[in-house]
């Protein structure tokens, strides 16, 4: 019996030690990931043993720890985005943890880099992603003459597509860019992995994939900003949402902090053609913020000057052929546009306020002058403005008709017929001669082409906090956007205003200047990310947001909008060209508008009215009413005074200046319409008076209100209106 208890004790501690061998062969691994020549921890950087299914990453004070290595010589891999991939040899004894320090040195990574879209997981090498993703090096950017940041991805990823449009309209100011052929706003555009707001530009060119899109302006990016880039060739709307039908783009900011200053000069032109002459200074400064933050600064200023490709047009030869000297050459300009005072600055920082939290965050301010071409009004037959029947015959103003309000041809005024390109000489000099007829021949015998641009303005801030609470990741930020479009034109006419077209700029008088109006968009979000690897191939992620997006529109100074029936023809005149934005109600309470001469204000750099003001091409128009003391040289009883306003009053009664600065008074004379597009603007209570004792300024008089028949939600929208 005692044999029996020796031999089964024995053969249970042989157990117990076979057992208990394969836990002491094993050891651990850790250590810390710097950067060369700083000494800055890196977190996120992926440390591998390849031919085992073991691995882990940084944290944000940039230490590891692996456990369960087996024992035995084991090779390591240290990789991370934007740096060179280092490979080391290490010996694990049993029982023993081994530490592996490990400083990587900053490279450029080519396409087969690390990315970070298209996975909520750690990022990974191109080849290993399971979706089709680009990763374009910085000095892919720096190897090229341009110095759009569009026209450089355009040249490098083959999907992404965008082109310069000689004749765009709004889309004249911030190009549309297309990925994968689907329009703007189907790419979601990321800074940082955060989402970048929109451009105020809505595109229409007519009937293209753009139209009615509202992407991301990128341009205001600087090339000498950025570290990376990556294109996600795929749809992911399952992954990022609806805004991603066409892909994703990543712009990653650089992140140096050793104090170097990085600088760069393009400049170039098409000698051949002599135009197009172009030049941008750059720079980039990454500084650094206590013992592991960075403060990264890039900026950029350029200008561009614009092109031209075009030959006379066919119309314009003939009239050239018919006598008509005043006719340019060429009448229409076909090419780039111009680009002024091109502003880009952008700020990049980061920190560790511990050993598991992190600060980062970025910021922007662009701005920019953008001035493109119209097609040209030929003197001939432009409609509205010389001809009201194709070409047949000259549209002649009757000024009685407009002082008195009654189309009945008071003053006479002779038909003008048009031969052979030609119109009637002899008919024509008495138009010209009588101060109460009027065409348009007479400011723009050669006819005329509009200048359409806008002056671009882009800011944007992001914020946050990200670190790990154990296994468990998490981020949390605050991001505002703003982008700005105030569109400018001249050398165009509102031919309701007759002969008293809003002077020019300086240096510009001949040239009538007009401000349609602002597009104005704006967005804010508030997001928290999660995410939890539950083993190496498997990563659940969860999150919410907040998004609020604002557009809003400024209606034009009321010379682009205004139209008056003035002359004895049918057909109505109307502001040609780019007509500008106007309230979507007429506005009540403006009353008469003292008649006065518009002139060129260098305080808002637009033409208002005042007491000062001088007459456009030496003609006025005529105000009813007692006949005013100035004298013209083309009048006697009455001058010709510029309506910058509503309609016409006594020329007896004092002036007043009329500015294009936004109203605040009761009468809505300036009303702003902000629409909302989510749904946490309807959630708010109503803010319009609903009682008969309503301001003016409700969308409906307090005689006329139906409030309480209004549908919930449209009364909910028009509390985001305002008047300012």
């Amino acid at each position: 019996m005692r044999s029996r208890l020796l031999v089964g004790g024995a053969f249970a501690a042989l157990l117990t030690l076979a057992l208990a061998r394969p836990a002491s062969a094993q050891g651990a691994l850790e250590g810390t990931v710097t950067a060369a020549g700083t000494g800055a921890a890196l977190a996120g950087a992926q440390i591998s043993l390849p031919g085992l299914t073991l691995g882990g990453t940084t944290s944000p004070a940039g230490t590891y720890r692996i456990t369960g290595v087996p024992a035995g010589t084991h090779t390591v891999e240290i990789q991370l985005i934007g740096y060179a991939t280092e490979v080391r040899q290490v010996t694990v004894s049993s029982g023993q943890t081994v530490n592996l320090d490990v400083a990587l040195a900053e490279t450029v990574l080519v396409l087969e880099g690390l990315v970070a879209v298209g996975s909520r997981a750690q990022p990974r090498a191109v080849t290993q992603s399971p979706v089709p993703v680009d990763a374009i090096a910085a000095t892919e950017f720096i190897n090229q003459g341009d110095t759009d940041l569009s026209n450089l991805l355009r040249n490098i990823a083959p999907s992404y597509n965008v082109n310069m449009q000689p004749i765009s309209d709004a889309a004249t100011i911030s190009r549309p860019a297309n990925l994968r052929n689907l329009a703007p706003d189907h790419t979601l555009v990321l800074v940082n992995g955060k989402r970048r707001h929109r451009g105020a530009i809505i595109t229409w060119l007519g009937n293209g994939v753009a139209d009615g899109a509202q992407g991301a302006d990128i341009a205001v990016i600087p090339a000498i900003a950025l570290r990376q880039v990556e294109i996600l060739r795929d749809g992911a709307s399952a992954q990022y949402g609806s805004d991603a039908i066409a892909g994703v783009m990543n712009f990653q900011l650089r992140d140096d902090r050793d104090g170097k200053l990085r600088m760069e000069a393009k400049t170039g032109s098409y000698p051949f053609y002599g135009d197009g002459q172009s030049h941008s200074f750059a720079g980039n400064v990454g500084l650094p913020l206590g013992e592991t933050g960075f403060v990264n600064l890039s900026a950029e200023y350029g200008n561009v000057n614009p092109t031209d490709r075009s030959v006379q047009r066919n119309d314009a030869l003939l009239l050239i052929g018919a006598g008509n000297s005043s006719v340019r050459r060429p009448a229409q300009i076909w090419g780039s546009p111009h680009v002024e005072d091109d502003l880009k600055l952008w700020t990049n920082y980061g920190a560790f306020l511990g050993e598991n939290v992190q600060l980062y965050g970025h910021g922007n301010y662009a701005s920019r002058k953008v001035t493109g071409g119209f097609f040209f009004r030929n003197p001939n037959t432009r409609g509205a403005v010389f001809s009201g029947d194709g070409g047949k015959t000259l549209l002649i103003g009757d000024m009685l008709d407009a002082q008195d309000g009654v189309l009945d041809g008071s003053a006479n005024c002779p038909v003008v017929n048009i031969t052979r390109g030609v119109p009637d000489p002899v008919a024509l000099k008495q138009v010209f001669d009588d101060p109460n007829c009027f065409s348009f021949q007479e400011l723009f015998p050669g006819g005329f082409t509009p200048n359409f641009g806008g002056d671009a303005t882009d800011a944007s801030f992001v914020g946050g906090l990200k670190g790990e609470v154990g296994d468990l990741g998490w981020d949390a930020s605050v991001g505002w956007g703003r982008n700005h479009a105030d569109f400018f034109i001249y050398n165009t006419v509102n031919a309701s205003l007759g002969p008293a077209q809003p002077q020019g700029p300086p240096g510009k008088e001949g040239q009538p200047l007009f401000d349609p109006g602002d597009y104005i968009q704006e967005d804010f979000n508030i997001n928290l990310d999660l995410t939890w690897a539950a083993s190496e191939g498997v990563n659940i992620a969860a999150g919410a947001e907040r998004r609020e997006e604002g557009f809003e529109i400024v209606q034009g100074q009321v010379e682009s909008r205004r139209s008056v029936r003035w002359r004895t023809r049918a057909s109505a005149l109307r502001p040609t060209a780019f007509p500008g934005s106007a309230p979507s109600r007429p506005a009540t309470g403006l009353g008469p508008t003292l008649p006065c001469t518009a002139t060129w204000s260098s305080a808002t750099r637009m033409p208002e009215c005042g007491p000062s003001a001088a007459p456009f091409a030496t003609r006025t128009f005529p105000t009813s009413g007692a006949p005013s003391t100035t004298s013209s040289p083309r009048a006697t009883d009455s001058t010709r005074a510029s309506p910058c306003g509503a309609a016409p009053a006594p020329a007896s009664a004092p002036r007043q200046p009329v500015s294009r600065t936004r109203s605040t008074s009761p009468q809505c004379s300036t009303p702003i319409w902000a629409i909302w597009s989510t749904a946490a603007r309807f959630l708010r209570p109503p803010k319009w008076p609903r009682s008969e004792a309503a301001s003016s300024c409700s969308p409906r008089s307090p005689s006329t209100s139906q409030w309480g028949r209004w549908p919930r939600w449209a009364r909910w929208t028009l509390q985001s209106t305002t008047s300012g």
